[in-house]
């Protein structure tokens, strides 16, 4: 059909340690983190191409406040990892860490910004000020 990816001829192997179904961020991770702890038989399926579904609409933007302690650690991993991901793997991820503007309503979630210490010295390692909006 017109428009739609040509599928590569090539035969799906017969045997596989792990076979992870869906080729975007979440499966694309379990892959990666798989063949960190050394699997070596390790197939990911997916129906068109890698992270050609909601994976490749997403902003990318990484923040690491976030809710709880277990939260901010994993945003903190991941961005860790985004940021060596192109020297270990040796290909261009073309990220670029920037910065972000959160606006919550007075009294709403404050108080996450300095739930391990006030801003710019918090638990996330974030780096920045409150700003109140109040003039004077």
């Amino acid at each position: 059909m017109k428009g739609e990816p040509e599928v590569p001829d090539v035969a799906l192997p017969t045997h596989a340690r792990a076979v992870i179904v869906g080729g975007g961020i979440i499966g694309c991770s379990i892959a990666y983190h798989l063949a960190k702890l050394g699997w070596k038989d390790v197939v990911v399926l997916e129906r068109e191409q890698i992270s050609c579904g909601t994976t490749w609409h997403a902003a990318g933007l990484i923040t690491t406040l976030r809710d709880t302690e277990s939260q901010t650690e994993l945003a903190k991993y991941s961005l860790k990892l985004y940021q060596d991901l192109e020297q270990e793997s040796g290909q261009a991820t073309g990220f670029i860490q920037c910065g972000s503007i959160r606006r919550d309503a007075p009294g709403v979630r404050y108080g996450a910004y300095l739930w391990c210490g006030k801003p710019g010295d918090n638990a996330a390692g974030n780096s920045g000020d409150v700003a109140t909006g109040k003039h004077g």
